[in-house]
């Protein structure tokens, strides 16, 4: 005959541990809430700010490369990532995004005519 399975005696704390303890890749859930509710707020509690420049597409195209080069470098700071990733995204936007569209609205200002000369106008 087999012994009965005797299971660990649990600490009445186990319960703080699932709150508060956090390792690694793990948040204890308080944290976690906090940090969601926060999120939240950001996205949802805060008026728009309006820029006169959009630096969004930037922020999202750098972001990664910008995260990868701290990583390498192993100089790991949350604030440096996001100090660099705005710097360049703006230095983007004056450099390479706003050129573009205003070529974009001259030439296609240049190619469109100003009365059609299609078929339908012939009548």
């Amino acid at each position: 005959m087999t012994a009965p399975v005797r299971f660990p005696r649990q600490n009445n704390l186990d319960w703080l541990r699932l709150l508060f303890n956090g390792h690694g890749q793990r948040m204890g859930l308080f944290y976690f809430l906090c940090y969601a509710g926060m999120i939240l707020w950001l996205a949802f509690g805060l008026r728009p700010v309006t820029l006169p420049f959009d630096i969004s597409y930037g922020t999202y195209i750098w972001h990664m490369p910008v995260i990868n080069l701290i990583l390498v470098l192993k100089l790991p700071s949350v604030l440096l990532a996001f100090a660099l990733t705005i710097a360049i995204a703006a230095a983007s936007w004056f450099l390479v995004e706003r050129p573009f569209l205003r070529l974009k609205r001259r030439t296609l200002h240049a190619v469109a005519p100003e009365h059609s000369t299609g078929p339908a106008s012939q009548n």
